[in-house]
């Protein structure tokens, strides 16, 4: 089942106001589908670019109709994580709502391109949001499996973000930046794979060997995610990953050496997957031209 297969008529317009001072973006129309009537979409765009700032204010509306496949997909079972029982089942839903998406951001960044700060903040609702959901299914025959269908509900969701670049001198730059993000699914008290939180730091440093016309890099980063659960598994992420990367440039040629999990933590990123270790590989890049 494909969306492209619907005949959707439509219409759409869009006013766009290029000044010195703050350009506004205006787009607004909508579209047509048998069974869920007319559906609206507008969004405003302001933004403010000059030396040293750079701001972006935008809020939009929509409404989605469910698609074919979340409509009509037949029941299937399959084997995923056994290969003697079929535990995993998906199935579309047709009785779907249409959904409707109040959406708004604002973004303000200061500084230049090396050396800036940035604040991001995006919220919304969704209004019988649509979204498959799992349950486990007790059948005397085949087992118990889990099955997965969409169903409409109601979504609530902040997330900030903060990042910071910061260039000493061409030896020296640094990028470090956070995530918090907030979700209240009214179908669900615990969206799996959800972390509240996460944070990342990165350090890199670049030499220039000019008797050698070479490059050399040392890049280092620590990440670390906040605690959320999967589907069966509590308390995965709360690890702090080191990555460490190590480069030289000659022209267009490029050779790396890269550790991930440097610590050699053994974590679980998804459940039932867990890492060994410490990950190395390594490569080159050489871009060639005419």
């Amino acid at each position: 089942y494909n969306d492209f297969l619907r005949d959707e008529p439509g219409i759409r317009g869009s006013l766009i106001r290029m000044t010195e001072g703050p350009r506004l973006t205006l787009t607004a129309g909508g579209s047509y589908i048998d069974g869920f009537d007319f559906l609206p979409f507008a969004s405003i765009a302001i933004t403010v670019d000059k030396p040293g700032v750079y701001a972006l204010l935008s809020a939009g509306y929509a409404e989605r109709a469910p698609s074919l496949y979340e409509l009509h997909l037949r029941f299937q079972r399959a084997a995923v994580y056994s290969v003697t029982a079929s535990n995993y089942a998906d199935a579309g839903n047709g009785d779907l709502r249409k959904e409707k998406q109040l959406v708004g951001s604002a973004m303000l960044e200061l500084g230049r391109i090396d050396n800036s700060l940035r604040l991001s903040v995006t919220g919304g609702r969704i209004k019988d949001g649509i979204d498959w959901q799992h349950n486990n299914v007790s059948d005397p025959v085949g087992g118990n499996y889990l099955l997965f269908t969409p169903d409409n509900g109601d979504v609530d969701f902040v997330d900030v973000s903060l990042q910071h670049k910061l260039t000493l001198t061409d030896l020296v730059r640094l990028r470090s930046g956070g995530a918090y993000h907030h979700l209240d699914y009214e179908l669900t008290d615990n969206k799996p794979y959800s972390p509240d939180y996460q944070l990342f730091s990165g350090l890199e440093l670049h030499v220039f060997w000019p008797q050698k016309i070479m490059h050399l890099f040392a890049y280092g980063e620590i990440t670390y995610v906040s605690e959320y659960d999967g589907y069966d598994t509590e308390s995965l992420g709360q690890e702090l990953v080191a990555n460490i990367k190590l480069s030289f440039r000659i022209k267009d040629f490029r050779f790396h050496y890269i550790q991930q999990n440097a610590l050699m933590n053994l974590y679980e990123q998804r459940e039932s997957i867990e890492h060994p270790g410490r990950y190395i590989h390594a490569g080159i890049t050489w871009n060639f031209t005419d």
